[in-house]
């Protein structure tokens, strides 16, 4: 009796998967393939230049009307804006003047009280003067 020999298993799914491999190649050449997507990229590259250049072009434009009213507009912000510190600095000014103003009267007041404080005492020492020359008088008597 003759053996029959067995093939190994791997043999025959390898010649399987080649087989399957024959029939998935692609019928595109890649040649033309890459020259399309090249010329594809080039194309959408310089659509994309000429639309940012379009763009800056309009920006930049500006009329001698529109450079003017800016100015004129820069120029009413900083008279604004001067005005305004103007007026703060008048205000601190006149407030500090009317706390000085205060300051000095309560000053006043203050001098004018030790001066009748003075004039009191005065007064009582000349009363009290008085009164010891009139006792005197009566114990010279």
């Amino acid at each position: 009796m003759k053996k029959n020999k067995k093939k190994p298993i791997l043999n025959v799914n390898l010649k399987r998967l080649k087989k399957i491999k024959k029939k998935f190649i692609p019928q595109i050449n890649i040649s033309k393939l890459t020259k399309k997507i090249k010329s594809n990229l080039d194309l959408s590259y310089l659509k994309k230049n000429k639309k940012n250049k379009k763009v800056k072009k309009s920006k930049n434009k500006k009329t001698s009307v529109q450079i003017k009213a800016q100015q004129k507009a820069k120029e009413q912000i900083l008279k604004q804006k001067k005005r305004e510190k103007l007026a703060k600095a008048q205000i601190v000014k006149a407030r500090s003047e009317e706390k000085q103003r205060l300051k000095d009267e309560e000053l006043k007041i203050k001098k004018q009280e030790l001066k009748i404080k003075e004039e009191e005492l005065k007064l009582k020492i000349a009363d009290h003067k008085l009164r010891e020359q009139a006792e005197q008088r009566l114990q010279d008597q």
